[in-house]
Order: C-alpha cells, then sequence, then structure tokens
C-alpha cells in the first residue's frame, strides 16, 4: 500500500505601508465562543459592543458557555448588562 503525503505552505503575506493597519493583542478582533447542539460556536467581531451584542444572542438562541475575550485576554461571560 502506498501512503499518501500532504505537504502545507505558509503563505507570508505583508499588507501595503500606505495601508496602515494596527495590530492590537492578539489580532486585533474579539472571539465569541460557545457550544450549541451541533457542537462549537467560535465567531469574531471588529468591537467589543459587536461581540457582546452577538453573545447575547448567542445566549437568546440556546448557546451555552459562551465567552468573549478581547485583544488583550480579558474574559466576559455576563452580556445582559454590558450589551445594553
Amino acid at each position: 500500500m502506498g501512503s499518501l503525503l500532504c505537504s502545507a505552505t505558509k503563505l507570508e503575506t505583508t499588507p501595503a505601508e500606505s495601508v496602515g493597519f494596527t495590530k492590537i493583542g492578539r489580532n486585533g478582533m474579539f472571539e465569541i465562543s460557545g457550544f450549541d447542539t451541533a457542537g462549537v460556536v467560535s465567531l469574531k467581531r471588529p468591537t467589543l459592543a459587536a461581540a457582546l451584542k452577538k453573545a447575547k444572542e448567542l445566549v437568546e438562541d440556546g448557546c451555552w458557555d459562551v465567552q468573549v475575550v478581547d485583544p488583550g485576554g480579558q474574559v466576559y461571560t455576563s452580556f445582559e448588562e454590558q450589551a445594553a
């Protein structure tokens, strides 16, 4: 029997200097994660307000263990007060 060999190539990209991106924390995005009946839910949003809004929607839709992690590593687990 033969074996199938796969190799992955890492693509290095750099934004143009004129674009002016600023990287904050890990990737500059707020990460929302939780679980639903299909498994893991993992989303990203560019602002805390958008992330908290989405987290609240996930909880309302029946997801559990929902949390938001900001680019600095701060974890948010209560969304009713913050998303209002």
